[in-house]
């Protein structure tokens, strides 16, 4: 196999992938619906913390059950006046 054809398919893969990312990055600054930064906003929050909602819903889960264990000491003490 040559190598020029090889270089000459690298280099055609590359400039695709550059030129379609430009067109992403394009579309998304020219277009009027600015929900698609949103979803660009979302999509970076989801990449800094993955496990955001999972967290979430640790936490939730932590402060009912300290609840539930205070509500618990709280009957204890009233049952053992």
């Amino acid at each position: 196999m040559d190598t020029d054809n090889v270089l000459l398919i690298v280099c055609g893969v590359l400039t695709f992938v550059v030129l379609l990312n430009a067109g992403l990055v394009f579309s998304l600054l020219r277009g009027r619906n600015r929900d698609r930064f949103r979803v660009l906003g979302k999509t970076i929050e989801v990449v800094q913390n993955p496990w955001r909602k999972q967290d979430e819903q640790f936490d939730e889960l932590r402060r009912r059950i300290v609840e539930l264990e205070e509500q618990e000491l709280e009957d204890h003490a009233d049952e053992s006046r």
